[in-house]
Order: C-alpha cells, then structure tokens, then sequence
C-alpha cells in the first residue's frame, strides 16, 4: 500500500515531492514518528489515532481492519476466556494489534501465561509449530496468515461473548462490531486504518 500512494503523490506533484517508504511495526511506531517529526504522513488505526487527535489529523480512511483472535484448533479454546495462563502472540511491539490485544485482554482481566511479541508469519509459523497457543492479528481480511492458517483447518477463531462485546463498545467506542465477516465470527471487532 505503501508504495501505492508513494506513487499516487509523486505522479501528482509531478516529482515536487519526493515519497520514501519505510517498514515499521506498526500504528503506535507510525504515530510516534509523525509526533516527532521524523514522517509527514503514515499509515495508522483510527483507535490509535485518536489518542494523539491534538497532534495528528486523518487523511482518509482506508480499509477495515479486524481483531482477529486465533488459536490451535486442537486445543479446543472457542472463547477468549480460554486464553488466560496461556502462550499468546499479541502482535509486534509499538503495533496497533498490541494495543488491541491489551485492551482486549485488560478489559477483562486474562493474564496469559507468557506474551510473545511475533509478527503475523512469526506467530503462523509458532501456531503451526505448536509452540504457542494463540495470537491477535489485526489485519484487514483476508491476512495471508490467517487464510494459510484456515486452508491448513489448523486454527479456531476465538469468539467473545455478546456481553464482553457490548462492554468493549461502551468502553471503547472506536471499536465495532463487524457482523459480515462470517468466514471468522460474528462477534470480531474491526478497526478502519487511517492515513494521517
């Protein structure tokens, strides 16, 4: 995507503006360097945005990103209560899905037993090997990761409770229920990427 809208501005300006594109965590890595001047624009989640709405501004939304909670289909865990003492990939450090997975995770007071901090092919690759027992991806969908993970039938998507899901929205407005996203559940969160 980057590259994408790389290209879009430099046709535009017709080479005024100079675009360079840098891999990065993730949202609150994004945010940080806008805060500190380091970027002019970046790709972050709204729900991060909106922290530091005094100091960044959105451009456009861009897609939906889900919350996407998976776990190994052998363990039988359907329910984010399952999770508690266990091994967990709540996505890379300074990431939009850490985030998530915290205020998903405090909301409801689940310790885990151990927090890795993997990419989304890191924590697949974990969750295939076995060596942990779920992971938070928040992606749009369809993740390559996920799919992999689905064609492979080695994953249950997590579900939440209606209560827990309406406790969250109350809390946290910014998230959502996404209701057409049968393929995972009817009770995953989703979250718009915004360009600020």
């Amino acid at each position: 995507m980057g590259q994408g809208i790389k290209k879009a501005i430099e046709e535009e300006s017709h080479g005024r503006i100079e675009v360079i594109v840098d891999t990065t965590a993730g949202s609150i890595a994004n945010a940080r360097l806008i805060k500190e001047g380091k970027a002019d624009i970046a790709l972050i989640q709204n729900d991060i945005a909106l922290r530091d709405s005094s100091v960044l501004r959105g451009i456009a939304s861009l897609y939906t990103e889900v919350v996407q909670i998976v776990t190994r289909k052998e363990l039988g865990i359907t329910s984010i209560n399952g999770l508690r003492d266990r091994k967990v990939s709540v996505g890379p450090k300074n990431s939009g899905t850490l985030s998530n997975a915290f205020t998903i995770l405090g909301a409801f007071d689940i310790a885990l037993k151990d927090t890795l901090y993997l990419s989304f092919g890191d924590a697949k690759d974990s969750l295939l090997a076995g060596t942990i027992h779920a992971a938070f991806i928040t992606a749009g969908y369809p993740t390559p990761a996920i799919r992999y993970l689905e064609e492979a039938r080695k994953i249950n998507f997590v579900s939440m409770p209606n209560e827990m899901v309406r406790e969250l929205r109350k809390n946290y407005p910014i998230l959502y229920l996404q209701e057409f996203l049968v393929l995972i559940t009817l009770n995953d969160i989703g979250i718009f990427l915004l360009l600020v």
